[in-house]
């Protein structure tokens, strides 16, 4: 019986460390990272968020700065990544997750998440817990749909 447990206790320590394990590894490859950047500066489309995006995704402490952006999306557009024009440090991954309704996150090139919004048509912006399990999982099948689209896509 005590050996039982023990290996139930081993088995089961091996198997909840195991997710976090897998999210060391990078979610976007440096080699990834490249060639996202350089659709940004061939063919990303400028565009604006309003204040206060800014603010809100904690790239900005002024309620009332515009965020400006060039951005790019998956081919299913599906996934939105931005890189910001006034800071080339700070990103904006957007999300859709159905007709109304989609996420927002601010990272860096280390692809942590910083912050979190869920916008809904006709709501004000909710701050979300990006240390949340759900609103990381969101975050990171959003990655891994943007480092898959960037996989297929041609060379350029």
């Amino acid at each position: 019986m005590g050996k039982r447990l023990l290996a139930v206790a081993v088995f089961m320590m091996f198997t909840t460390a195991m997710p976090a394990v897998a999210r060391d590894a990078p979610l976007v490859s440096a080699a990834q990272f490249q060639k996202i950047q350089k659709v940004l500066d061939t063919a990303g489309v400028k565009t604006t968020f309003p204040a206060p995006t800014a603010q809100n995704l904690r790239l900005s402490k002024d309620p009332g700065e515009t965020l400006d952006v060039v951005q790019m999306m998956t081919s299913d557009h599906m996934v939105y990544f931005s890189r910001s024009l006034a800071n080339p440090a700070d990103f904006i991954l957007w999300v859709r997750t159905g007709e109304d309704a989609s996420y927002m996150f601010s990272t860096h090139s280390d692809f942590k998440p910083i912050a979190g919004l869920y916008l809904r048509i006709g709501d004000f912006p909710q701050e979300q817990d990006v240390s949340s399990p759900n609103v990381l999982a969101v975050y990171e099948h959003a990655l891994s749909e943007l480092a898959k689209d960037v996989d297929r896509a041609p060379a350029q």
